[in-house]
């Protein structure tokens, strides 16, 4: 490989690392944004077909402090839910 390459290359990398470096920023500001429009909302419903859902969404509450609602169902209930959603 070439040094001219070598520099080419590095240089994407660093543009890169910047750009990756701005974009958290403005997402950690998005973010906060979605979480207060979440917590007035009043709760997150989440359906889901397997009971490890509950110990996420536990996590997630207590994390966040937007209360959530775990709705356990059978698959072809879940699919049948969504589409009437």
């Amino acid at each position: 490989m070439k040094f001219t390459q070598i520099k080419s290359r590095l240089a994407t990398c660093i543009a890169a690392s910047f750009c990756m470096l701005f974009a958290t920023q403005s997402w950690a500001e998005d973010w906060s944004k979605v979480e207060a429009a979440a917590k007035q909302e009043g709760k997150l419903l989440v359906y889901s077909t397997t009971s490890r859902t509950a110990k996420a969404a536990k996590a997630f509450s207590k994390s966040t402090g937007i209360a959530v609602e775990v709705v356990r169902l059978k698959e072809q209930e879940l699919i049948t839910r969504s589409y009437q959603e």
